[in-house]
């Protein structure tokens, strides 16, 4: 039978969560809390510096992430049919509509104009007013789609069976823009 385990706030964390937890948000290898303050907390795998908190160190409890700022939802990439978790990098989506990404960053998935990881959340662009985000990862890397309220789909990162929709196959480690005016969006 299936058994409740609790899971624990690392001790030397620089942040107390205040509590209840306002969501719960996991990956294949990752499990992210945002407090009753917005504020997000990550434990799992950390070799590409995904969870943000400034080290690769694994860690078995959650731990406090300053720099992801107060958020509503954390993403973590879907894996695709040739994928691997350890590649997948984390995106904090803000309350204020801006998103941050840390981790691996091998093809522009952090769309901060590089290809260098990073293991502190930095922000992805100059997207504002972001209401979606998809985000995927495999072995050769990674590539993000968000939407904003208006309808606008912005496109970066692998590109190597045009997945972006710009009819080219160059990987872009900057958003730019794919669609126009589109009412609703899903991911498979």
């Amino acid at each position: 039978p299936a058994q409740f385990v609790q899971v624990l706030v690392d001790s030397m964390s620089t942040k107390a969560p205040a509590l209840p937890w306002k969501s719960i948000h996991t990956g294949v290898l990752h499990l992210f809390a945002i407090d009753n303050d917005d504020d997000v907390f990550g434990m799992g795998i950390n070799g590409q510096g995904q969870l943000g908190i400034g080290s690769t160190t694994l860690q078995s409890a959650l731990t406090y992430i300053p720099g992801a700022g107060k958020c509503s939802k954390v993403i973590m990439p879907k894996v695709n049919y040739r994928g691997d978790a350890t590649f997948s990098a984390a995106y904090f989506l803000r309350l204020d509509n801006t998103l941050y990404a840390s981790g691996p960053n091998t093809t522009g998935q952090l769309c901060d104009g590089t290809l260098v990881s990073k293991t502190t959340p930095v922000r992805c662009g100059t997207l504002t007013d972001i209401s979606k985000v998809f985000a995927f990862s495999g072995n050769t890397g990674g590539y993000c789609y968000t939407v904003t309220s208006t309808g606008a789909v912005y496109a970066w990162g692998l590109n190597d069976i045009q997945q972006l929709g710009d009819g080219t196959a160059v990987t872009s480690s900057t958003a730019y823009l794919t669609l126009n005016g589109v009412k609703s969006i899903t991911s498979c």
